[in-house]
């Protein structure tokens, strides 16, 4: 699951990324700060997928429980798929689990990322106290032996700068003292130890690792922008910025440097020189359009499914002792362990085993997605009465999804003769035992016929009969549902109908957001 949450982390904060480099881009061209692009995008690109995380939606667990099961205590019964409750189930494995191995891995990244932070800044504060106070244009500067020119210290900043800074004409040494107090008036060191602190938080994140480069990158183009909008003299800046970069200088923690290597020589130079354009505002609506549709992007990317608090509930750990699994033939054929035995037959084998169990067994089905739908019902009616009452399905393709904030709500009442739920039809007189009484206008009856096709009924008109593929579903849904509210789903599905099909169907009106659903095997003969 943490492995899924990085990639997660990292997909949501590429459309912020893109957003910001355009952004930055149209900043630049009208010679406007872009710090401020840079700095929302890091915080965004950290925040958000905690956020999405964070917030626990029903519906992410996606595997769930034979009909008629009795949820745990204190558990809802959701009915998904005519199943009664969601079941979570992590077997035990001996070793250390993967999760385990890229926090701690997580964790020494981080803490070796701190540790040179530290080291270097105890280093620096060390060395601090051969420097010596001067003014430079009636600035107090520290004079170095070869550290700088740069900004020391994040709340407390100094300015340093290089004995053989002395030599050059006085104007130029103004121009850098004046460079780094910009650094300080913006409060630079700040943001610097922030992209720092963003790096030690995320170091596997290669997304916040290039925002973090980039926003150095603009806090020193910024920088040279307030310098010479102050000092407009781009041709003794410019050569001052060569000579200092002929010098080098060597790396400084929690500094920002006259020559800093975040923003390379020859991209500060050419934006100095190139002049900025005349503000457009087609130009910057269009932008900002675009950055608000990457922004956006980044919120739909899908939430890797995660046990929110509800779905906790029902988490079961089992040992692989109490763990059996059922491979389910075209043919009715259930193969239990390795050995066949016909699916009437599958309430003997598995009842003994429950029992055993003392009622921890958890039945893994498996099978072709071809599967008769009356043979998967018989199975599942097989399971309830052996005492099963957690089941996941292995079927290829037709696990079902509920990823909607409010997840799939399924109406199925009690039937009455203990057997669990049953279905949601329209009756006559007073309903009898696990009977609701349902508007007939209320109703609309999809039938998942063996070749694949769907019949749809609307409750109060039985003669009008539409027809349509399995993925014309869900536009049906939005149709009635909008001119009905109270409208109830009921999906019949015929016996000999594909297993898939029947999921399919759950799919789409999942995907159109049903919230009222009940299940059932059509009546033939």
């Amino acid at each position: 699951m943490i492995g899924y949450g990085m990639l997660y982390a990292a997909a949501v904060g590429i459309p912020i990324l893109l957003a910001a480099f355009a952004g930055a881009k149209v900043l630049r061209r009208y010679g406007k700060p872009e710090r401020g692009i840079w700095v929302a995008a890091l915080g965004l690109a950290l925040v958000l997928p905690l956020a999405f995380m964070a917030v626990p939606r029903a519906g992410n667990v996606t595997l769930s429980a034979v009909p008629g099961a009795q949820p745990d205590a204190g558990l809802e019964g959701t009915g998904l798929l005519g199943l009664s409750e969601f079941v979570v189930v992590a077997p035990v494995e001996a070793g250390p689990a993967f999760d385990t191995l890229l926090i701690a891995a997580w964790l020494l990244a981080s803490l070796a990322l701190a540790l040179k932070w530290t080291v270097a800044a105890k280093r620096l504060a060390k060395v601090g106290a051969s420097w010596r106070p001067r003014a430079v244009d009636g600035i107090h500067v520290w004079q170095t032996p070869d550290l700088g020119p740069a900004v020391s210290g994040v709340f407390r900043p100094r300015i340093l700068m290089p004995e053989w800074m002395m030599s050059m004409p006085r104007d130029q040494q103004d121009l850098v003292v004046l460079h780094e107090q910009e650094h300080i008036r913006a409060r630079d060191p700040v943001v610097m130890a922030g992209t720092r602190i963003a790096r030690i938080l995320a170091p596997w994140n290669p997304v916040v690792w290039l925002l973090a480069s980039r926003l150095l990158h603009a806090l020193e183009l910024d920088c040279d922008r307030r310098v010479l909008r102050r000092r407009p003299d781009i041709g003794n800046y410019g050569d001052t910025l060569l000579k200092v970069s002929a010098r080098g200088t060597r790396p400084l923690v929690a500094a920002a440097a006259f020559s800093e290597s975040h923003a390379p020589l020859q991209k500060r130079i050419l934006a100095m020189t190139t002049p900025p354009r005349t503000t457009s505002i087609l130009g910057i609506t269009t932008a900002l359009g675009l950055a608000v549709l990457l922004v956006m992007a980044s919120c739909e990317v899908p939430v890797p499914t995660r046990q929110g608090p509800e779905a906790q509930l029902s988490v079961v750990e089992a040992s692989q002792k109490d763990l059996i699994r059922l491979q389910v033939e075209r043919n009715g054929a259930v193969v239990i362990d390795g050995v066949p035995y016909h699916v009437e037959e599958v309430s003997e084998v598995v009842g003994p085993l429950y029992e055993a169990s003392d009622g921890h067994l958890v039945a893994f089905i498996g099978g072709d997605p071809g599967t008769p739908y009356g043979v998967m019902d018989r199975l599942q009616n097989e399971l309830v009465e052996a005492g099963v009452l957690r089941v996941v399905f292995e079927i290829p393709g037709v696990a079902p999804s509920t990823s909607t904030e409010e997840g799939l709500r399924v109406v199925l009442p009690d039937r009455g003769d203990g057997r669990g739920p049953g279905p949601a039809r329209p009756v006559t007189g007073e309903p009898g035992p696990g009977e609701v009484r349902v508007s007939a206008r209320n109703i609309l009856e999809l039938v998942v016929l063996p070749i694949g096709i769907v019949e749809a009924r609307r409750g109060d008109r039985r003669s009008d009969v539409q027809q349509m593929r399995v993925g014309d579903v869900g536009q049906l849904w939005l149709t009635e549902v909008a001119s009905n509210p109270n409208l109830i789903a009921v999906v019949k599905t015929h016996p000999e109908a594909p297993y898939r099909s029947m999921t399919e169907v759950l799919s789409a009106l999942h995907e159109a957001r049903a919230e009222r659903i009940s299940v059932q095997v059509l009546e033939t003969g």
